[in-house]
């Protein structure tokens, strides 16, 4: 006697647990798609908040983002979005309805994708000048003027190159004043870095103090705004 699916009668076909493979796939696979994407993105530099954390928009961070809440009873089933527009994203998953990986599905369906407003925090702290240190230069007594414009130099370059690997060092910017220059840092992890190295090639000495500003209770420690200073 020949198999036939008793679902829609074909004989001639691959069978899967008493079904053809299609009948199978109609009936059993379950995929469950998000009513919508949403992705929290700042207005200003256009990057994405994954996880407390800011980042460039890419491929690898959307399917971060989008894969926990695609969900399937697929084996080794996977997530490939594809933004479509600002209102539409598209979810492709591919997987298989056997373990051994012989019957491979792949189904897409259009979501809606809202983008949410949030400032970053190196956005907010360029833009509201709040700054975490500061580094005073400061001409001495005798005055090293060829000294001081190659610090000047070396503290806006160093800044400057620092900003394409640590998105944090473009929250930098600087003041002339009658005492000299100032240059503010919203990061203290990035001043540290700049004073360390201009420390290391001019030989200076760096005069440091701490001002207690306030209490981080993200990080669970004291906010402290440092200031540094170099007379040349």
């Amino acid at each position: 006697m020949k198999k036939f699916c008793p679902r829609c009668g074909r004989e001639d076909v691959d069978f899967y647990q008493g079904f053809c493979i299609d009948c199978y796939m109609q009936l059993n696979v379950k995929i469950k798609y998000p009513d919508k994407i949403v992705i929290k993105k700042c207005p200003s530099c256009d990057r994405w908040r994954y996880k407390k954390e800011w980042h460039e928009p890419s491929y690898k961070l959307l399917k971060k983002i989008v894969s926990p809440k695609v969900k399937s009873n697929l084996y080794s089933y996977s997530v490939d979005p594809e933004i479509r527009d600002d209102k539409t994203i598209l979810i492709t998953v591919r997987g298989y309805i056997d373990s051994s990986r012989n019957y491979k599905v792949e189904r897409s369906k259009e979501v809606r994708l809202e983008y949410e407003n949030m400032m970053c925090d190196v956005c907010f702290k360029t833009r509201a000048k709040a700054y975490e240190a500061k580094l005073q230069l400061r001409r001495a007594d005798p005055f090293d003027i060829r000294k001081y414009k190659a610090i000047e130099k070396f503290v806006k370059n160093k800044a400057n190159r620092m900003s394409f690997k640590n998105p944090e060092a473009r929250a930098f910017w600087f003041e002339e004043n009658k005492d000299g220059l100032d240059f503010f840092f919203g990061f203290r992890e990035v001043a540290d870095e700049v004073i360390r190295r201009l420390r290391d090639k001019y030989k200076v000495k760096v005069l440091k103090t701490a001002k207690l500003v306030g209490y981080d209770a993200h990080k669970g420690k004291k906010k402290y705004k440092a200031t540094y200073v170099v007379r040349v």
